[in-house]
């Protein structure tokens, strides 16, 4: 009676130790994958999935590790295993469509692309790369589309905006996007790049001479700096409607920076005309003053520029 229940033991408990045996080779496979090892990574993969056939991450991880080996077709079969156990992962149809395409095959390219955001509309890789398969497919209006798609989800991402300036080299926005991207990442020289050609599409855009003001400032050069914000002044239509606070306000920055007092505080006093809503300019006026041995004006600025920031946060936290 003992033997026979030691015999049928493994039945029993197969259910529960296979699945757990398989997770020990999962984790070995994902570790030398990790490491770069993929030879040593399959072999441990294909024995979790021996040991549990049902592991749809298994399967996923495995299809991963050969498309790293550009073993295309076999992942494409693992990842196909792995979306019949989760038909609702759109990763995996992202994957394929990738896989796919590096194959040249950009019709099944299209379709798994597709599969992938109809299950997740916001999956922004999945849009990016149809669109980069519509531009292989010489569908510039879908691939637009799709690329518009990308940075409505995403506004940061930087390459679906370089491609949109590659479609529609005459639209501004983009270049204006990835100025302002490249600029955060203190990229200067490509900001300025894109800064540039926004200016050149349109001369009136202030917004593109402020940020082109403002990454010359950072980078330095304070003379070039200098010369787009007084050719706003002088130039811009705008000026003649809408006074550009916003060049007083920088122009005074710039000026504080030289050391160039009088000039500063002269442009920082433009910059608060009402109705302007410059408030940083306080601050820098505050600085200018104390430096100046103003100190009655340099309190006066303090305190106004300490109550818009202070009331600005409370409004902030009150919605």
């Amino acid at each position: 009676m003992v033997w026979a229940v030691i015999a049928i033991m493994p039945l029993i408990f197969a259910p529960i130790t296979r699945p757990l045996i398989a997770d020990c080779y999962l984790q070995k496979g994902v570790d030398y994958g990790n490491a770069g090892s993929l030879k040593d990574a399959i072999i441990f993969l294909n024995r979790s999935v021996s040991y549990d056939p049902h592991n749809m991450r298994a399967h996923f991880l495995k299809g991963r590790i050969i498309h790293e080996a550009n073993n295309y077709q076999a992942a494409i079969s693992s990842y196909r295993k792995a979306s019949k156990l989760f038909p609702y992962y759109a990763f995996i149809y992202n994957n394929i469509g990738f896989a796919y395409f590096q194959m040249g095959d950009y019709h099944n390219s299209e379709q798994a692309y597709l599969q992938a955001i109809a299950i997740d509309p916001r999956h922004k890789n999945a849009h990016y790369n149809l669109g980069i398969v519509y531009i292989k497919d010489e569908k510039s209006d879908l691939a637009k589309k799709e690329f518009e798609n990308v940075v409505a989800i995403d506004p940061e991402f930087a390459a679906a905006y370089g491609r949109l300036t590659q479609i529609a080299p005459l639209d501004k926005k983009p270049y204006l996007e990835l100025g302002r991207i490249y600029h955060y990442q203190g990229m200067l020289d490509q900001a300025i790049e894109n800064f540039n050609q926004v200016v050149k599409i349109d001369p009136d855009d202030k917004r593109a001479y402020d940020w082109l003001g403002q990454c010359y400032l950072e980078r330095g050069d304070l003379e070039e700096a200098k010369k787009i914000f007084l050719n706003c002044l002088e130039t811009d239509p705008l000026t003649k409607d809408e006074p550009l606070f916003w060049v007083h306000l920088q122009l005074g920055k710039l000026y504080y920076t030289e050391g160039s007092l009088d000039e500063a505080i002269t442009e920082l006093e433009m910059a608060i005309e009402p109705p302007s809503e410059y408030y940083e300019a306080y601050k820098f006026l505050a600085q200018c003053y104390e430096e100046k041995g103003l100190l009655e004006k340099a309190m006066f600025a303090r305190e106004r520029y300490d109550k818009k920031t202070d009331s600005t946060f409370s409004s902030s936290r009150a919605n």
